[in-house]
């Protein structure tokens, strides 16, 4: 599966929405430090979509939504409709935005719990995936 909620996406949260993981995979082999790159994939697990707080996700769901409105309204804006559509669209999208930010702060230590569950050994102190200092080549 490659689209929905995985743990250790990245190294500053724990749980994350991807819309195509296997892009990401790639990312980490080809540009992260060959010391980290094992370590990366092995913590990026799905996330069953029941485990997912319910708030989290779906702030997180009205906010691609508004994302999809804006490009909508841009390309409407292309056509020749007024800015004015495009910028009450964007507005909407800071606003869910932000309640998606805000949502995610919420239960920032639930999806934590939720990562580490899922992948006791990650290497997550002080906020972050950590690793030792890269003595490798990338």
């Amino acid at each position: 599966m490659t689209r929905g909620w995985f743990t250790f996406v990245h190294h500053d949260y724990p749980v994350e929405w991807s819309d195509g993981i296997e892009e990401r995979y790639d990312a980490i082999r080809q540009t992260k430090p060959v010391s980290e790159r094992a370590t990366r994939l092995q913590c990026i697990v799905r996330v069953p979509d029941e485990l997912v707080p319910p708030v989290y996700a779906q702030a997180h769901a009205a906010s691609n939504r508004a994302m999809a409105e804006v490009k909508r309204e841009r390309v409407s804006v292309y056509a020749g409709q007024p800015w004015t559509i495009y910028d009450q669209a964007m507005a909407t999208y800071i606003e869910a935005r932000g309640a998606y930010y805000q949502a995610r702060d919420a239960v920032a230590a639930e999806v934590l719990s939720l990562a580490l569950r899922l992948v006791p050994d990650a290497p997550w102190r002080d906020g972050a995936l950590r690793f030792t200092k890269d003595e490798g080549p990338r």
